[in-house]
């Protein structure tokens, strides 16, 4: 969607918001401030009062727009979707991270189906920080009986990248994980809503994925769709 658009959209959206109090150039105020819809909507209310002549109700209300949205794409991914595929597990990360204002790292659990049983909160906060204690990986696997999972985290100021504490911790929770043969699937990053692949960057051999447990998914079958579309990286 271009600037155009968006301001076209916004415009209204404040004109209806306001009983027609906003307009034109509230949208484009804010949409210079905050670089788009997206980031408007993931702004914090007080910024958003800052930013334009919201009130405190108005702003209020801008910030709830990111989990509605969320609730509706992850409605859209179905109750316990298959995750067996590197498009399918990304499809729902990135429905997962919709809105998120701060890094979280989840793991998500699956049965001996790929299916999802629960997307498990390990951390939370505003600093980058993907480990997690070994104890709290181990108890919320073995709590769903979990065969095997998807780590995913998200960077909200858009580095595409995973650091070398990123990749240590992915090692270190597989090691974990291997004890009660829970296979890890892929490592997944959230950017600007681009998702990005710790097992396609190759970081970590694919031969320590393929025997981290006995649902370990081939490379060649989990990037299969991705590949065929020109999809993840």
């Amino acid at each position: 969607m271009d600037r155009q658009q968006e301001t076209v959209i916004l415009t209204r959206f404040l004109s209806t918001l306001s009983r027609g109090a906003l307009g034109l150039d509230d949208a484009r105020t804010l949409l210079e401030r905050s670089g788009s819809i997206s980031g408007m909507a993931s702004s914090p209310p007080a910024l958003l009062m800052r930013a334009g002549r919201l009130s405190g109700a108005q702003a209020e209300l801008l910030s709830y727009l990111p989990q509605i949205v969320r609730r509706c794409r992850l409605d859209q991914c179905g109750d316990g979707p298959r995750l067996d595929r590197l498009e399918a597990a990304a499809r729902y990360v990135r429905a997962l991270y919709t809105g998120a204002r701060h890094e979280r790292l989840f793991m998500l659990c699956l049965d001996s189906n790929f299916r999802l049983l629960e997307a498990r909160l390990l951390s939370s906060g505003s600093t980058l920080e993907t480990s997690a204690p070994p104890r709290l990986i181990m108890e919320s696997a073995l709590r769903v009986q979990s065969g095997a999972v998807i780590f995913c985290h998200n960077h909200p100021a858009g580095r595409k990248f995973f650091s070398e504490t990123d990749v240590s911790s992915t090692v270190a929770a597989m090691e974990v994980l291997e004890k009660i043969n829970v296979a890890m699937l892929d490592h997944l990053l959230v950017a600007r809503g681009e998702i990005v692949s710790l097992r396609r960057t190759h970081y970590i051999p694919e031969n320590v994925w393929t025997n981290s447990g006995t649902l370990a998914i081939p490379f060649s079958l989990w990037v299969e769709k991705a590949d065929a579309d020109g999809g993840e990286s």
